[in-house]
């Protein structure tokens, strides 16, 4: 992409390095989910507890990572991603009462914290690219 009016060359160099380095944290999440299933699965005691909260620590990584991004960025970049995570978090907690009130009437859905996750994530996704284009 080349710099515009309405993106300069620092805009694009930050954004391209946030997601590289967001890309690679998420990737690295999503093998370590599946890696701690696994190693949960096939263990006992309080080797569970560990191995269920090794994807904690690529997912505090990714929080670096946007804190580091969020510091990078000009004012204007800034408050359309502000608005995008506003977005992102409402669609998450409608996400995580809808999913509690399914509960509350005994519709258990597997992994539904993950449904709220995904939620917030693609919320945060589809705002932050639509608020990118409008302005």
């Amino acid at each position: 992409m080349q710099p515009s009016e309405r993106h300069s060359a620092l805009d694009l160099r930050a954004g391209k390095r946030f997601s590289i380095e967001f890309y690679i944290t998420m990737t690295v999440w999503i093998g370590t989910i599946f890696g701690s299933q696994f190693l949960v699965a096939h263990s006992d005691g309080g080797l569970k507890v560990f191995w269920a909260l090794i994807p904690a620590i690529p997912a505090l990584v990714g929080v670096a990572v946007i804190v580091r991004h969020v510091r990078r960025i000009d004012e204007y970049q800034r408050a359309i991603l502000y608005k995008g995570f506003s977005v992102g978090f409402a669609v998450a907690m409608v996400s995580a009462i809808s999913i509690g009130l399914l509960d509350a009437a005994g519709v258990t859905l597997p992994a539904g914290y993950f449904i709220v996750y995904a939620a917030g994530m693609t919320g945060w996704l589809i705002a932050g690219f639509v608020l990118g284009r409008r302005n």
